[in-house]
């Protein structure tokens, strides 16, 4: 895990572009540069914190470059509701090394052409700008959006993911950047 300084302008330049965050615990963890892990029991519930891990400088350039955008964001997760391991998995999650975050899907349900503008444009930029910020990984799983999907070694579209699109991928883009 990576345990180093982060810029404390992280959280600032993130919250002066206007992003949104559904899990309101991930604010403050950008402001501290640090997330910690919810410990939950078998039925969801939180029962209690687990481990710290710093957000790393990768990560974190990432969500400055995307907020000097312009593209309005709100950011589902950087930490909340992920477990250890990706799911059906023994690989880290992204998510828990510091590294990984979720940009939700402007009403994914029923996009107005607004929407669907919107998220495109969103995909498009994290495509465009990927290697320049050192994101190795865009999963979304939405027909309109899977040309921005992208895994480092395997390309992009629904060929980077030549066993499918990851479940659960429908409502947000999760991003993966490099790790330090």
């Amino acid at each position: 895990m990576y345990t180093g300084p982060i810029s404390p302008d992280c959280a600032t330049l993130v919250e002066r572009a206007g992003f949104t965050f559904s899990n309101p615990n991930d604010r403050e963890q950008l402001r501290s540069g640090r997330i910690t892990r919810v410990i939950k029991d078998s039925a969801g519930s939180a029962i209690g914190q687990g481990e710290t891990y710093t957000i790393t400088p990768q990560l974190c350039a990432m969500l400055n470059a995307l907020a000097s955008s312009g593209i309005p964001v709100n950011m589902n997760s950087i930490i909340g509701g992920h477990d250890i391991h990706v799911a059906g998995t023994s690989r880290t999650s992204p998510h828990i090394q510091g590294r990984g975050a979720d940009l939700e899907i402007r009403n994914w349900r029923n996009p107005s052409a607004a929407d669907t503008e919107h998220n495109r444009r969103l995909g498009a930029w994290l495509h465009t700008n990927r290697e320049r910020l050192g994101i190795t990984q865009i999963i979304v799983n939405q027909p309109y959006l899977n040309e921005f999907n992208y895994n480092e070694g395997k390309g992009s579209g629904t060929a980077a993911f030549p066993n499918g699109i990851p479940a659960g991928h429908h409502n947000h883009f999760h991003i993966t950047t490099r790790r330090p």
